[in-house]
């Protein structure tokens, strides 16, 4: 306490101490910022708002820039004199007029009249009609018509960078031995099976290895399937093989997943 004592000493700061219950002294509450430095004053220069004043009173912000930051006080403004209103002033000169005065006649100038009007004021919102509609009318053109030719850039790109490539014609089929017998299409020369989404068969099964095993189309129709050492093994007619050429109608086990093995099509019968 004695070294906060001393630094609050040295950099002009309050101390104050507080009993067992975190209390505070009264005196220090009631006159929180009695430390803070005062009596400074500045000047603002408001000739212009002086001279535009409408009302007897108005508001502006004040901004004061501090080494933490911006802050910006609203202050209002009263003015002692009556408003100045903006008016336009129109003489019209009076031809001078005789008039007769003893007996003596003599020329005299009346004094010049004053016609006083006030000054059109212009209404904000006709100002954003006059002004605003059209700007945001050309912008909305200008980006309809950006739209319109991205759209159809992009159409064009669409239709050129289109491949209508030939139908592939399935070489031979897995066929699931359960109620939905989904049929999986052999397409290609090396067809991997696994759960992985890298396979050409994907089976979404926990006791499939995510690169289980391979099926290889040899010369003509003759299809090899191979086991990549996965941790189920695979199945032929319920022996376990680790090379092995398919038959038609040969069921192979893919962890619990039974396939059949055919090179005809759906539609062989009819044919």
């Amino acid at each position: 306490m004695k070294t906060l004592r001393r630094l609050s000493e040295e950099t002009g700061v309050v101390y104050t101490e507080a009993n067992n219950q975190f209390d505070i002294h009264s005196n220090f509450l009631n006159q929180p910022f009695a430390s803070l430095d005062n009596g400074g004053k500045f000047n603002i220069l408001l000739r212009n708002i002086i001279d535009n004043q409408i009302n007897n009173e108005t508001n502006i912000l004040l901004k004061l820039e501090t080494d933490i930051g911006v802050t910006t006080i609203p202050v209002t403004i009263k003015f002692n004199a009556a408003p100045v209103k903006q008016t336009t002033t129109t003489i019209i000169q009076q031809i001078p007029a005789v008039e007769e005065k003893q007996d003596k006649k003599e020329f005299r100038a009346r004094a010049p009249i004053q016609i006083v009007s006030q000054a059109p004021k212009i209404n904000p919102f006709e100002k954003w009609l006059w002004y605003g509609i059209p700007v945001a009318l050309f912008i909305l053109l200008i980006l309809t018509i950006a739209t319109f030719f991205i759209s159809l850039r992009r159409q064009n790109n669409k239709h050129g960078n289109t491949i209508n490539f030939p139908e592939v014609k399935p070489y031979a089929f897995l066929i699931t031995q359960d109620e939905s017998k989904m049929r999986y299409p052999i397409t290609r020369t090396t067809c991997r099976i696994g759960r992985s989404k890298n396979n050409e068969i994907t089976l979404r099964d926990n006791s499939v290895s995510r690169r289980h095993a391979e099926i290889h189309r040899d010369q003509g129709d003759e299809f090899t399937l191979i086991d990549l050492n996965s941790l189920n093994g695979v199945f032929v007619n319920n022996e376990k093989i680790g090379r092995y050429k398919l038959q038609e109608d040969d069921i192979m086990e893919i962890g619990d997943i039974s396939l059949r093995f055919s090179l005809m099509p759906t539609d062989y019968k009819f044919e």
